[in-house]
């Protein structure tokens, strides 16, 4: 499953003078077409939709085949016309159609005030857009009328995350909000952020930075019960066939704070190490301590712990393919550790302290510079 950016789409309706009466009859309400106004509706479906954005292919197309627009005059009642797209009162057309192959099209309307709602399908059937405009007057002199066109989002598919899975005491943490389109056959896409909202709150913290992409969040230095965030994404959701409404989505997500490593030997998958970024254990290495590691093959990955004890050894795998390690004690950079070797050397002590204070805790964090690094295990004494 694939997520692919998607962007806002502005529809513009150009609206010109009517030059020629039209010639289908008209039922005994319906005006003159002396009186009605010549409206072009457009819209850029053709080809790539990289600035306007509804939600799109890898190719860059738009994934949205198919507009259907409404029309309501000034009472809320809906507006008909005679089959070709010319106002008819009681006319059996009740909608206008726009399609990637007839991007433009003209109606004729009486000048009046009118709304504009906007649903837009792909080609399989799924409502992927909607758009509702504020109430436009249609007038001789009038020359656009703008219709806002705003992505659906599926509410299964709205989740935030922490990017560790647990925390340390007064540390914060970075969580990442993503709001998706419903499901096109195993493709979704994200929502453009220009079309929801999103607010937070912390449970065992506080906010201390947010966007529509995610939040920063603080924990406590005394919360022992871990580190929460709730999102609230306020977006469009279908409520039927063709229509939507802005509804609110809350999700969550929480991380343990971690326990601190005391005197002893502790493998690679112990809850109190916290792994940040694309790290992958590895069950089957027997050279590794355990026959167990966790290798990453990222940049900028990294690795945290707390310990307290007299002395500490961190040992990882050394091969012809490792990469740099950056190391960090207390939150200060102390130096670089290149795993390099001209043949595997596992179980290899990386970094070593000794004659701590056995009753002060310190913290440990290990960057992965460069590609490639393996830790295999951590000895508290």
């Amino acid at each position: 499953m694939t997520h692919r950016s998607a962007f806002l789409l502005t529809l513009t309706f150009a609206l010109a003078a009517c030059s020629q009466a039209p010639q289908a009859p008209h039922a005994a309400a319906t005006p003159a077409a002396s009186s009605l106004t010549a409206v072009t509706l457009s819209v850029p479906l053709r080809g790539a939709l990289t600035r306007q954005g509804l939600p799109t292919a890898d190719s860059g197309a738009s994934l949205v085949d198919t507009l259907k627009v409404k029309i309501k005059d000034a009472s809320g009642t809906p507006v008909t016309f005679d089959g070709q797209n010319v106002y008819q009162a009681g006319g059996a057309q009740d909608s206008i159609l726009l399609t990637k192959a007839s991007s433009s099209v003209q109606v004729l309307l009486p000048v009046g005030t009118y709304t504009f709602e906007t649903a837009g399908t792909a080609s399989t059937g799924e409502f992927l857009a909607y758009g509702l405009s504020a109430p436009q007057a249609v007038t001789r002199d009038s020359q656009s009328v703008d219709l806002a066109l705003h992505t659906l989002l599926d509410p299964s598919a709205v989740k935030v995350a922490f990017a560790a899975s647990s925390i340390q005491p007064g540390d914060a943490l970075d969580a990442r909000v993503t709001v998706l389109t419903h499901d096109l056959g195993g493709v979704r896409v994200n929502v453009p952020t220009g079309d929801y909202s999103v607010s937070y709150r912390a449970e065992g913290g506080s906010v201390v930075a947010q966007s529509k992409l995610g939040a920063r969040v603080q924990n406590a230095t005394a919360a022992p019960g871990g580190l929460g965030v709730v999102a609230d994404v306020q977006g469009w959701v279908a409520t039927g066939p063709d229509t939507a409404a802005l509804d609110t989505v809350t999700v969550g997500d929480s991380v343990p704070v971690a326990t601190t490593l005391t005197a002893g030997l502790y493998e690679e998958n112990d809850p109190a190490i916290q792994y940040t970024g694309a790290w992958t254990r590895n069950d089957n290495h027997p050279p590794s301590h355990g026959g167990t590691d966790e290798y990453t093959s990222t940049s900028g990955d990294s690795v945290l712990f707390a310990f307290q004890g007299t002395g500490l050894s961190v040992y990882v795998n050394r091969y012809p393919g490792a990469g740099v390690y950056a190391i960090y004690l207390d939150g200060e950079y102390v130096t670089d550790f290149n795993a390099y070797n001209s043949v595997e050397a596992a179980q290899s002590e990386m970094y070593r302290l000794d004659t701590l204070d056995p009753a002060v805790s310190h913290t440990v964090k290990l960057v992965c510079v460069s590609p490639n690094c393996v830790l295999d295990y951590v000895e508290v004494r």
